[in-house]
């Protein structure tokens, strides 16, 4: 590699360097700014959880109101859920094509495993999200 070629590759290691150093600034400034408000909205959630609880038992076409003294909460009708016909897929594809779609999950394939007796193969991969903590520099944990 040349010398200029290596100058301009250690110029933008640089840059990147510095592009993920503000970012995780940023993103310690905005997980401090919002630390306060993660009670309220969890409260929130669970208020919304509440509200669509309510009126589980309403025509899922219709749509549904509450009032309060300040505010009115508009509940729309229930989202279109599509699903599909496993067995008429796999009839048309095959067990093979099928069984190369399928995503199981754990919790399925244990209950099924637990009922039936049957012992469920598990295999494990490192491919979920990865946590992701922040701590000030300078301040104790």
């Amino acid at each position: 590699m040349t010398p200029a070629r290596q100058a301009q590759s250690k110029a933008a290691a640089a840059e990147a360097a510095s592009i993920l150093a503000a970012q995780v600034d940023e993103l310690g400034a905005l997980e401090a700014e919002l630390a306060p408000l993660k009670p309220r909205i969890a409260r929130a959630e669970a208020l919304r959880s509440a509200l669509r609880a309510r009126f589980e038992g309403s025509p899922a076409d219709a749509a549904c109101e509450a009032r309060g003294r300040r505010f009115i909460a508009a509940l729309g009708p229930k989202a279109t859920e599509r699903t599909v016909d496993v067995a008429a897929l796999g009839k048309s594809i095959g067990l093979k094509a099928l069984c190369t779609l399928a995503k199981v999950t754990l919790k399925a394939a244990t209950a099924y495993g637990e009922a039936f007796g049957h012992g469920v193969k598990i295999d494990s991969a490192p491919t979920g999200a990865r946590p992701l903590k922040l701590f000030e520099l300078g301040k104790a944990a």
